[in-house]
């Protein structure tokens, strides 16, 4: 069973057992015996699927981070560490947006923004970020924020707009189902968003 689930190109019968006489009687008498075993290889063979080897530990370096991370400010006023204001339309990317999100985030509660996020294969065009203090990670602000509205349209699927293309109503099955799939993109990539902040953290704290 092994053999045939690896699709090993080998000969089976080189690894066929020989039984003999009596065990072949044994087994007719009790046939059950033979799905218990196969039960016991379909565990082990999970077991060895599971296993992974651990990659060699990898430097991270600060230049590495969020190279996949762009925003654009579009209006509000926010000063970085050195009292610097962001002008309107500023784009930025890698580390320097990291440090811009984290910038807004030591601000007073309520601070608002405008602003479009993208990182790596995820776009959010513009949006208003307002911070009320209750995170601590830039991650878990933006998680919070672009996954809200998507949560209540498909929590109350009776409020969706209705979106016309080339004259036909688009049917709300069909605008569930691309949220559902931006969502699913979105909480894939927050995730690497979430590694990427702990291993900023450790150079800047």
């Amino acid at each position: 069973m092994w053999l045939a689930e690896t699709k090993l190109k080998t000969k089976m019968a080189l690894f066929l057992p020989t039984y003999s006489e009596e065990v072949l009687i044994a087994i007719e008498k009790t046939p059950e015996i033979i799905f218990q075993k196969i039960l016991l290889a379909n565990d082990i063979l999970k077991k060895l699927k599971m296993e992974r080897v651990k990659p060699v530990a990898k430097e991270v370096k600060l230049d590495d981070l969020f190279q996949g991370l762009k925003i654009i400010y579009h209006s509000s006023e926010i000063e970085d560490n050195q009292g610097l204001v962001y002008p309107a339309e500023t784009i930025l990317t890698g580390v320097s947006a990291y440090e811009f999100l984290s910038a807004w985030k030591r601000q007073e509660e309520n601070f608002k923004m405008w602003l479009e996020f993208s990182y790596k294969e995820y776009e959010h065009g513009k949006f208003l970020l307002a911070n009320d203090g209750n995170e601590n990670f830039i991650a878990d602000v933006l998680k919070k924020r672009l996954e809200k509205n998507r949560r209540e349209l498909l929590k109350n699927p009776q409020n969706l707009p209705t979106f016309i293309l080339n004259d036909t109503e688009i049917p709300t099955e069909k605008i569930i189902e691309k949220i559902e799939k931006e969502s699913a993109t979105f909480l894939k990539i927050i995730t690497d968003f979430e590694i990427e902040e702990k291993n900023i953290l450790r150079f800047i704290q």
